[in-house]
């Protein structure tokens, strides 16, 4: 790594390290340096721990602010904050690219390496591909949430210019070709934990599990907002593993996602629909979320927004038992 490179890493480790110090100052100026380091870092040559790192920034920063938004603080994308989101989504993109087939192996062929005259040729993903992948998974998310928001306010006359609008066409177009072929790839890898859906059950505080999970919740992300491309898809294995992991009660995975990526699917297709009454236990599931639901319910003192979140849930379910 050059000199500049590792100043710009011990400048960024002090942002962060003095984060809590800033919570009474703009954050403006804080967020602005913040994004300034991180675009000069990834533009560089870094060794793999400093880049890992550094996307693990990124996904903090995308959870504390549910998107990108931290990359525009007044609430209005420019060329530079754009420059600077698709530079990071699609080194990102690469990223997953890389790490889906170690996951992928670890799944189906479990620990063991293909060793060639003492050369490694293949191996499965370990801890530290799972970290990385979850990292990734959380920035896959934000990129799709930012380029709906933001070009969702900008239709509904929201005041601040839209993410697309600042990027230049050619590499619009590229960052969502690829994109989409991030999302093909995670429809081939949850296609193979269906396969091997009966052996994940017995690995339910596994990284492999955590994976398939988190893989799972950007699919429900993904066909909440298009529920025509991968119609195959959904009915083949997307449904059935929709069904059976609304029908665990012992995980903490978000159920009202996967119910609307259910409902995405199925209410304006009769053929989906009419699929979904064919997945053994499917009305159990349902039954299941509703109970999630009520218990939730019980649980807080109820406000008028609670209340119409809690018919919106039992709609959803209403929609999909309908004939």
């Amino acid at each position: 790594m050059d000199p500049d490179s590792a100043k710009n890493l011990d400048d960024l480790r002090k942002l962060f390290e003095n984060a809590d110090t800033t919570t009474h100052q703009p954050s403006g100026p804080w967020l602005k340096s913040l994004s300034d380091k991180l675009y000069t870092m990834f533009r560089a040559p870094l060794r793999e721990e400093y880049r890992r790192e550094a996307f693990k920034w990124v996904a903090s920063l995308c959870i504390a602010l549910n998107d990108f938004s931290w990359l525009c603080p007044d609430g209005s994308w420019s060329k530079d904050s754009a420059r600077v989101f698709t530079c990071i989504a699609q080194l990102s993109f690469n990223e997953i690219h890389l790490i889906l087939p170690l996951i992928q192996r670890h799944l189906t062929f479990g620990d063991s390496e293909e060793v060639e005259d003492g050369k490694l040729l293949a191996r499965s993903a370990n801890q530290v591909d799972y970290e990385n992948f979850g990292n990734h998974l959380v920035i896959l998310e934000c990129c799709i949430k930012s380029l709906i928001d933001h070009q969702n306010e900008a239709e509904e006359g929201g005041g601040g210019n839209a993410l697309t609008d600042c990027i230049d066409n050619h590499e619009l177009a590229s960052l969502l070709s690829q994109l989409r072929r991030r999302i093909e790839e995670l429809f081939d890898y949850v296609g193979v934990v269906h396969r091997y859906w009966l052996k994940l059950l017995g690995q339910r505080d596994t990284y492999i599990f955590a994976a398939a999970e988190g893989a799972l919740r950007i699919l429900c992300i993904w066909v909440s907002e298009d529920q025509i491309s991968y119609k195959s898809q959904c009915k083949r294995f997307l449904i059935d593993m929709l069904v059976k992991n609304i029908l665990l009660v012992d995980r903490p995975a978000n159920k009202d996602l996967m119910i609307t990526g259910l409902h995405s699917i199925c209410t304006h297709d009769d053929e989906m629909k009419t699929h979904l009454k064919t997945i053994p236990n499917y009305k159990g599931s349902l039954e299941n979320y509703i109970i999630h639901v009520q218990s939730e319910r019980s649980d807080k003192q109820r406000s008028k927004r609670d209340e119409k979140l809690f018919k919106l849930r039992c709609g959803l379910i209403k929609d999909l038992l309908t004939d």
